[in-house]
């Protein structure tokens, strides 16, 4: 998966790696790299949820957080 999304371009493989965090200001006026990593973040999104069937699709479609562990 990530040679996938390198091939889709380097910040779209980096935006798997950072959280993006929206800018409060409209998204007409977000500055120019700030839209470049939205639209990086949801080509990686989008990339990610390809593989998924219908009922794991809906599963993280609706979630909200993960909680993850280390053991």
């Amino acid at each position: 998966m990530r040679v996938f999304l390198k091939s889709l371009e380097r910040e779209v493989s980096l935006a798997i790696e950072k959280e993006f965090k929206e800018s409060d200001h409209r998204t007409d006026r977000w500055p120019k790299h700030v839209s470049k990593t939205f639209e990086a973040n949801a080509k990686a999104t989008y990339a990610l949820m390809q593989p998924l069937n219908d009922d794991d699709l809906s599963s993280v479609i609706n979630c909200e957080f993960v909680l993850i562990t280390t053991h």
